[in-house]
């Protein structure tokens, strides 16, 4: 049994042990110009942007920044 190990705060919170932050990450999603239009790109960015279940999600999973959600970020 190891006394310390690296993991996110949703695995540590269901195994219900302790978790300190060590960094934080930022993830992006990436849709081309192509496929932005598309009805499931559509639904997925509002999904994002827009749903309180979709915040409620990430709080249960805890310790995810998600203020900057459903943000574009760039259009090239």
């Amino acid at each position: 049994m190891a006394d310390a190990g690296i993991s996110t705060a949703s695995i540590t919170s269901a195994y219900r042990l302790g978790f300190i932050p060590l960094y934080s990450a930022r993830y992006d999603l990436v849709i081309l110009k192509e496929y932005l239009e598309q009805f499931t790109s559509t639904v997925v960015y509002r999904y994002l942007g827009t749903s309180e279940a979709c915040d409620r999600f990430f709080e249960v999973l805890g310790d995810y920044d998600i203020s900057k959600m459903g943000e574009v970020i760039a259009n090239i």
